[in-house]
């Protein structure tokens, strides 16, 4: 099986439902609106349409989603500050079209997230919980601190649980896949739900038993004390192990500070 590997594309930062900067905030003329409707060639461009001729800048939320088929729900923060127009003039023109089912909104007032969207779903529907990642490198490093070599094999044992619970929906996804296909799912997933930039050789793996992983900012690179992270090492076993059936562990880890890049490689345990 040929490595599978993370292509050199640019990437840009993917932000949680985040209002624009509480200085515009405060002006008391920015608003989130929200319009649910029926999927139509355009939609997004008309929607987007009212705004411009009403001189409102957009900071877009929550995008374009399709929740159920032929429906959609869009999201966004619309700033007014430079509009002669009221949110309610742009609401109005936003209900003329007959595609639009639904419009609601909310003024901006000390809240810097989103109203509306709500669950966090993932993939096949799977709902998430969006944690930030340096209370989940707080508690590893605690665990360490307090139990040594058992907290360690607490958290690569949970990394690897996670894994392996996660290939099992990739699996519902896509039936029938080869282990390439899902580790590509597997290096997407990862890069989506904001782990790191994944690349996988596994191609010796049912050889002789051993395998190599790269990860491009990893997640203990926003802990600079961290050399790596115990959980992150069980979920790339267990994704070793769901994908090619072999219980993996971790025989060395390298990780670069410039670059901001993880080196590990694995053995079979059997």
């Amino acid at each position: 099986m040929a490595p599978v590997r993370e292509s050199r594309k640019p990437y840009y930062p993917r932000y949680i439902g985040l209002a624009p900067r509480q200085a515009k905030i405060a002006s008391g003329r920015v608003f989130e609106i929200l319009v649910a409707g029926r999927v139509v060639p355009g939609a997004v461009a008309m929607l987007s349409a009212v705004a411009a001729r009403k001189d409102v800048s957009l900071h877009p939320s929550g995008g374009y989603y399709s929740y159920e088929p032929g429906k959609f729900v869009w999201t966004t923060f619309a700033d007014l500050s430079g509009s002669s127009s009221e949110v309610e003039d742009v609401v109005g023109d936003l209900r003329k079209h007959d595609f639009v089912e639904k419009v609601e909104w909310d003024r901006m007032s000390d809240l810097v997230f989103d109203h509306y969207l709500f669950p966090v779903l993932a993939g096949n529907d799977a709902r998430v919980i969006v944690f930030r990642l340096q209370p989940l490198l707080d508690v590893e490093q605690r665990l360490m601190e307090t139990f040594g070599s058992a907290g360690a094999s607490i958290m690569f044992n949970e990394g690897r649980a996670y894994a392996l619970a996660t290939l099992q929906e990739y699996k519902a996804m896509l039936p029938g896949a080869s282990p390439e296909v899902l580790i590509r799912n597997v290096v997407a997933g990862l890069r989506t739900t904001g782990w790191g930039l994944f690349s996988f050789d596994v191609s010796r793996t049912l050889r002789d038993g051993s395998a190599s992983v790269t990860i491009g900012e990893p997640p203990n690179a926003v802990k600079p004390e961290m050399e790596n992270s115990f959980f992150t090492n069980g979920l790339v076993a267990g994704v070793i192990e769901g994908v090619i059936g072999k219980e993996m562990k971790v025989t060395s880890s390298r990780y670069d500070h410039s670059e901001r890049m993880l080196w590990l490689t694995l053995s079979s345990d059997r």
